[in-house]
């Protein structure tokens, strides 16, 4: 039904801006980890699933700032409120620093896809094929 143009994984990670680190130092492994402002969402499950997949269990009623929207907590990271889990790229363009907890998150795969019955059409394919050069030039 559906075909798949391009495919690659988006690195993940722990990341604070360095006011937040100075002022209540950085975790070094995962019992720390969590002693901190860790941001989370609120209703949205994929933090719960994504700790269960590494044996952990953590339940969003555990952090104390929590949003489903992912931009408010990158903002939120920014302004020094905590710590944030996303998007190396993203979090590298916020000025946040990487973390190391000690924990290995797995990347999260992008894929391209578009409708079998339109993949041919001229106009769709040219975008298919700016999208596919496109992301693979920043990724």
């Amino acid at each position: 039904m559906f075909t798949v143009d391009v495919c690659f994984d988006i690195p993940l990670g722990f990341y604070a801006s360095l006011e937040y680190l100075a002022q209540q130092g950085e975790p070094c492994d995962p019992q720390s980890l969590f002693q901190h402002r860790v941001l989370g969402y609120d209703r949205d499950p994929q933090f719960e699933a994504g700790a269960r997949q590494l044996g952990m269990s953590v339940k969003n009623e555990q952090f104390l700032l929590r949003t489903d929207c992912l931009p408010l907590q990158l903002e939120l990271a920014k302004q020094h409120a905590g710590i944030v889990v996303s998007h190396q790229t993203l979090c590298e363009a916020a000025g946040l620093i990487k973390l190391d907890v000690g924990i290995e998150l797995p990347a999260l795969p992008l894929y391209l896809v578009c409708h079998r019955d339109v993949q041919h059409n001229k106009k769709i394919r040219v975008l298919m094929d700016f999208l596919a050069e496109t992301i693979t030039l920043n990724s």
